[in-house]
Formats: C-alpha cells, sequence, structure tokens
C-alpha cells in the first residue's frame, strides 16, 4: 500500500497520474487541477492528525473502491457549480465505505457491468449512472436540486432492502424547484424496470426534499412498511408485490404528476402504470387507509401526497343506469337517477321514432319524464373519455 504523505501539486495543463495499486491518503493535502487526471485502484482516506484533503477541480479514476475513514468529508472545495469529478469504473464490484461519509462533487459510475454499494453519502453535483448503484440499506443524498444533477445513461439504482434491514434510500434536496425528477431504480432483474417519473408542478418549501425507496414483497403484501398498519382498502391478490416510498419530507409540500413503471408483477398485461388497467393507491396514515388517485390527470396534489405507494388492478367501473322510471309522486323511482359517473358527460333521450325529447350536459338526476307518455324510450350517454353507453327507457305512469 502506498502512502501519500506530501502535499501533491497537478499544474494547469492536461496531467495524469496513475498507480496500479491502491493508495493512501494519510493526512495529505492533495490539488488535482482543471484538466488533470489522476487514474488507479483503490483510494483510502485514512484516520490522521492531519485530516486528509483534496481540491478536485479535475477527475480521479478509480477502478477499486473508495473508502473514507477519516472523521472528514476529504474534499474540500463544494462549489456552486461544482467542476470535480470521481469515476467507479470497475468492471467488477466496488464499494464506496469507510467510517464516515463523503460529500461528493459529482461521482460517475462508469461501467454498465459495474456494481457499486454505497454506504451514506452526499452528491453535490452530478450523479451520472452508467452501471449499477446499489445503495445496500444506506442513503445516498442528491443536494443539487436540478432535475440534471442525476443523469441517467445504463443500468440502474438498486433499493431492494426490507424494512427490517433498513430501507436503502435516495434523497433528493428539490426544495423549492420544479421540473422532472427521473429516478431509475431496477429490480436487478432488468434496467431500470422501476423507473420513477416524478414532476414537480408547484414548488413545496425552500429546505424541502423527497425520499425514493422500494421493496418486493411476498403474494399478500408482506411485510408491511413499517409505518403501515393494515392493507384496508386494497385487496393482496389485486395488487402487485411492491410497495414504494415516494415520500415528501417538507413543511409545505409542492403538487406533483406521478409515473411508476414496474415490468416485474403478476398482474395481467404488464406494462407502465399511468392510466388505463392499473392505477396508484397510497396510504393515508391519518385514516388508516389506502385510498384511490384518480390517475386520468395523475395530478397528485398536496393533500394526497403521502409517502407509501403501490399499485392495483382498477376495478371495472360500475354505472348504475335505470331502464325505466314511474313518475307519480308518491317519491320513488319519480326521476331517472344515473349512479357510478365520476366524470363530465352529456345526455340525450329520444323516443321510438327516433325523435330526441331530451338533451343535457350538466344532468342533476332530475328528468321525469317532461309530461310524455308512457311508452319506450332510449338514450345515449356521451363521457367525456369517449365512452359511450346506451339502452333503453320506459316510462310507465
Amino acid at each position: 500500500m502506498k502512502k501519500i504523505s506530501l502535499i501533491i501539486l497537478l499544474v494547469f495543463f492536461t496531467f495524469t497520474f496513475s498507480f496500479s495499486q491502491g493508495v493512501g491518503n494519510y493526512g495529505a493535502k492533495i490539488y488535482v487541477s482543471e484538466g488533470a487526471f489522476i487514474y488507479g485502484g483503490d483510494f483510502t482516506n485514512a484516520t490522521a492528525t492531519q485530516e486528509p484533503e483534496i481540491e478536485l477541480n479535475g477527475t480521479i479514476e478509480l477502478e477499486g473502491d473508495w473508502t473514507n475513514n477519516s472523521s472528514g468529508t476529504v474534499f474540500s472545495n463544494i462549489e456552486d457549480v461544482p467542476n470535480g469529478t470521481l469515476i467507479l469504473s470497475s468492471h467488477t464490484e466496488s464499494n464506496i465505505i469507510g467510517t464516515n461519509y463523503t460529500e461528493f462533487e459529482n461521482l460517475k459510475i462508469k461501467n454498465a457491468t459495474k456494481k457499486i454499494y454505497v454506504t451514506d453519502c452526499n452528491v453535490f453535483g452530478k450523479l451520472q449512472i452508467d452501471g449499477i448503484l446499489d445503495l445496500n440499506t444506506n442513503k445516498l443524498i442528491i443536494s443539487n436540486n436540478s432535475p440534471e444533477s442525476l443523469e441517467y445513461l445504463s443500468g440502474y439504482i438498486l433499493s431492494e432492502s426490507l424494512p427490517e434491514d433498513n430501507l436503502s434510500e435516495l434523497e433528493w434536496v428539490i426544495s423549492d424547484n420544479t421540473g422532472t425528477y427521473n429516478i431509475p431504480f431496477g429490480s436487478a432483474e432488468a434496467e431500470n424496470d422501476l423507473n420513477i417519473i416524478l414532476t414537480v408542478n408547484t414548488a413545496g418549501d425552500s429546505d424541502g426534499s423527497i425520499i425514493f425507496a422500494t421493496y418486493n414483497t411476498d403474494n399478500e403484501n408482506n411485510p408491511l412498511p413499517d409505518d403501515v398498519n393494515s392493507l384496508t382498502g386494497i385487496e393482496a391478490n389485486q395488487t402487485v408485490d411492491r410497495f414504494w416510498q415516494i415520500s415528501p419530507n417538507y413543511t409545505e409540500k409542492p403538487e406533483i404528476d406521478l409515473v411508476l413503471t414496474f415490468t416485474n408483477t403478476d398482474i395481467e398485461n404488464n406494462s407502465e402504470i399511468t392510466t388505463g388497467d392499473y392505477q396508484l393507491v397510497r396510504y393515508n396514515s391519518d385514516e388508516n387507509n389506502w385510498l384511490d388517485v384518480e390517475l386520468e390527470s395523475s395530478q397528485i396534489s398536496q393533500e394526497n401526497f403521502f409517502k407509501w405507494w403501490t399499485i392495483i388492478d382498477k376495478p371495472e367501473i360500475a354505472y348504475i343506469i335505470p331502464n325505466g322510471i314511474t313518475p307519480d309522486g308518491d317519491g320513488y323511482n319519480d326521476t331517472w337517477i344515473l349512479e357510478g359517473i365520476q366524470q363530465s358527460f352529456e345526455v340525450y333521450i329520444y323516443n321510438r321514432w327516433g325523435s330526441k325529447v331530451y338533451y343535457s350536459d350538466s344532468y342533476n338526476n332530475d328528468w321525469d319524464g317532461d309530461n310524455r307518455p308512457s311508452g319506450a324510450y332510449f338514450y345515449v350517454i356521451k363521457l367525456e373519455d369517449g365512452t359511450v353507453l346506451t339502452g333503453d327507457l320506459n316510462i310507465l305512469r
């Protein structure tokens, strides 16, 4: 193991420094200038009386592990526009480990076959994913609130640990920014097959963040998240075997659009989950219940932005449309009462000769036949989504 115990100064023209084995920094101050490049195996920041300090304006690329055993966070120049990059590019497995966390400027996972294990760490600039980033029961914090601070090329972020083992979390300090944030989670069976697309439409407060995690369950949706008491409101056999944590860490929460992708599911017709045969549900801790989220617009308001989410087989809509009325003034079945229609619609009623006898674009369950004679009529209901419902309607006086 080589030991660096002096100050290394790399000048401003392009310069390459290589070490084939590991390097241990036992208190040196290392300056990597813009355009300079250090390439090597393992890099260890070891405990010392004088804390190791790296001012990184260029690039360090490692084939091995990044270890921080010092009491500091190593990089001394976390800038508003970070320009130093640490690249992990092993063809096998590497670790971001140590007794203390590291605050990175830009962290790049370079090789698509690479698997990186992390302990708690913080990225202030850009995190580029071109491989597998295994959170391994730890937390990765992205402190840059720009949607571009996480750049996805290939691979995925693995967040599969169970609650009892400590969830693997990615926390993004979005603060009061808006935009579309893409979190490329994967299940280790396919690239980013658990992708989360979260669009912040109306900003939350300036100190806020959103915490993301996901894990697989058995067929009965166990284990439940630690702070979830039941499956009240949903049925296990109609639910994908997975939970997502999308947790707003805000005083004033933002309004969002949310899309989840889940291609590894036991529900028929696996697909991207937005609308159609599937829908999101979220757990309301105040009511101890899973509540439906209407996905026609996919917009999640502040009051509906809860922590835990899953996906269910969307139940068939049951429209209740009577085939007759008896407008005789007895208070029963006097008007034509429609139930189960949760969107705007138009109503057309025709007599048996095809002449239109009634129309409304704001029907209020109040049509009593308009003194039309007893007999057979025909209705057409046109829903806002293009669905057309038709049938017979009889008036019996």
